[in-house]
């Protein structure tokens, strides 16, 4: 596994690291998104989007309905939300709802997966796929900045990674540092408007 680390100043600053990540993904990427409550996940995806040349505006927080399909880009984005499956099933059981769902249909598909929540799921995502956490930073006194950290697991993503933290100039993690998942403030902002 190797990681990268940057920063998003605001909701569109968030956008763009997702737009970018959109025009370099390719076919069958994976992407899982994490962080609390209001951490910005659907406005990257927003970006996502837009790169991927379907508009910012095709992408809303798929939360009742799990999975969202937009297509007419350059590719089909899946966008996946297991939000509440959050505590609610073991991981063996939350991967069969999903695989239930059609999962493995997506991964296959030939478009981008994007999964906001993933936590309870990782197990059914393919050993090469990419994770983002973001979360606030603790220190910012207008609340805006967030602290992005991806993780690429598996050659394919290492490759999508490295190109992505290139264009945004970002520098690779500290050893030791992060862990796959944003720490911060929890839920404590879950009424505010996501970055």
């Amino acid at each position: 596994m190797q990681a990268w680390e940057g920063s998003s100043e605001s909701a569109e600053a968030t956008r763009r690291i997702g737009e970018a990540l959109g025009r370099l993904a390719r076919g069958g990427d994976v992407v899982a998104l994490s962080g609390p409550l209001g951490a910005g996940k659907t406005t990257l995806v927003q970006g996502v989007a837009r790169g991927l040349g379907l508009g910012a505006a095709a992408v809303v927080s798929p939360t009742f309905l799990y999975v969202r399909e937009v297509k007419g880009g350059r590719l089909a984005l899946y966008h996946v939300d297991a939000y509440r499956l959050v505590g609610r099933a073991g991981p063996g059981e939350a991967a069969g709802f999903l695989e239930e769902l059609g999962l493995s249909h997506y991964l296959r598909s030939g478009g981008l997966t994007v999964i906001e929540w993933p936590e309870p799921i990782l197990d059914a995502l393919p050993a090469d796929h990419l994770r983002i956490s973001l979360d606030w930073v603790e220190d910012d006194p207008s609340g805006e900045r967030r602290q992005v950290r991806v993780e690429a697991w598996g050659e394919r993503h290492e490759a999508l990674a490295a190109r992505l933290a290139a264009e945004l100039g970002w520098r690779p993690a500290r050893a030791g540092a992060g862990g796959g998942q944003a720490g911060g403030r929890g839920d404590q902002a879950g009424e505010r408007d996501g970055l």
